[in-house]
């Protein structure tokens, strides 16, 4: 997965309009939803912004899906085995034009989610997301996804199941889909797995998906021989809106990056409302590595404590891929401000 950046015709838009057409909205737009809008204020913010608002085929409450997506529950293997943790993947198949959301969704949209109900005794872990694309549309950056979405979950089963069972685990997914118009979408899904004493087999239907979805969840920086740190541009006393964060990485071998993977390197961070979304980032040389200045969000209410989040810098087409290129994980600590 790389980091291009997309301009979708009307998307942002649309979420702007829908954010005020549409109260259940209002949690997931950041630029509106710190705000206790009146009838009277949210008229001449659009009229101040020239938005119209919303018509009717703008917005599809539809509950069960739609048209514009495919979901899927899918099983890495048709049998687990008791106690051992296995893999499945919720799918999204979207028709041309349309995306929905990563874990942050940027300056609009809503994440994509998972409600497990699992039988007696399963554990579901997290969701293990890969590297979104920025959507950028006048000014305003959204983090998602287009065409297929393979969304990774490991599940722990118990210890005390019996070989010839059959069990079922059953979740609800969550989405909102976005082209011209957004489309929030739920549907529930189920899968039916056999339990086995013998190691599970990866079905051989989708054993490409499940390996091309594992390469785009970003690496672990423990993983890699890049080190990040991150500290506070300004005084410890900043507002915490707007505040300056930075970025520092490096390598024991002294990092040298080409300058056109500088030009495409870009930290997604993880967390809403923590850090800004701009378009572009400008990196900084310095010492055995590089420097990147983060603004925290306008709308952040304290001071930003850890830096969470996806950096990754694209290699061209062809070229050897290094962990930078897959996405690194980060979560690091800001410190008081430092030297290189």
């Amino acid at each position: 997965m790389n980091s291009s950046v997309f301009a979708p015709s009307h998307t942002l838009n649309c979420m702007r309009s829908i954010s005020f057409a549409r109260a259940s909205f209002l949690p997931t737009f950041r630029p509106v939803r710190s705000l206790l809008l009146t009838v009277a204020t949210a008229s001449a913010l659009l009229i101040s912004a020239n938005i119209q608002p919303a018509h009717a085929q703008d917005y599809d409450d539809s509950s069960q899906g739609g048209p514009q997506t495919e979901a899927a529950l899918i099983g890495e293997s048709k049998d687990i085995r008791p106690g051992q943790p296995f893999t499945v993947a919720l799918r999204l198949n979207m028709e041309k034009g349309w995306h929905v959301y990563w874990r942050n969704p940027g300056d609009s949209g809503t994440p994509t989610r998972i409600t497990w109900a699992l039988p007696a005794g399963f554990r579901a872990g997290a969701i293990q997301w890969p590297v979104p694309h920025r959507f950028v549309d006048t000014g305003m950056v959204a983090y998602a996804f287009e065409n297929e979405l393979w969304l990774l979950t490991q599940i722990t089963p118990p210890a005390n199941l019996t070989p010839g069972q059959s069990i079922t685990l059953a979740a609800e997914a969550d989405w909102l889909i976005c082209s011209e118009q957004c489309v929030p979408q739920k549907k529930t899904l189920g899968l039916s797995l056999k339990v086995s004493k013998d190691a599970p087999i990866p079905d051989p239907d989708f054993k490409a998906q499940f390996a091309a979805a594992r390469s785009s969840i970003p690496v672990p920086i423990a993983q890699t021989k890049v080190t990040v740190r991150a500290d506070r541009a300004g005084a410890a006393n900043a507002k915490p809106a707007g505040a300056a964060v930075n970025l520092r990485f490096a390598s024991a071998n002294k990092l040298v990056l080409p300058e056109d993977r500088l030009k495409q390197l870009y930290f997604y961070p993880a967390d809403e409302s923590a850090l800004a979304h701009p378009a572009v980032q400008k990196v900084v040389k310095e010492g055995n590595g590089y420097r990147l200045p983060l603004l925290t969000s306008e709308y952040a209410s304290e001071s930003i404590k850890r830096v969470r989040g996806v950096l990754i810098a694209p290699t061209a087409k062809g070229s050897a891929p290094d962990s930078l290129s897959r996405g690194i994980w980060v979560d690091v600590p800001v410190t008081a401000p430092t030297k290189p």
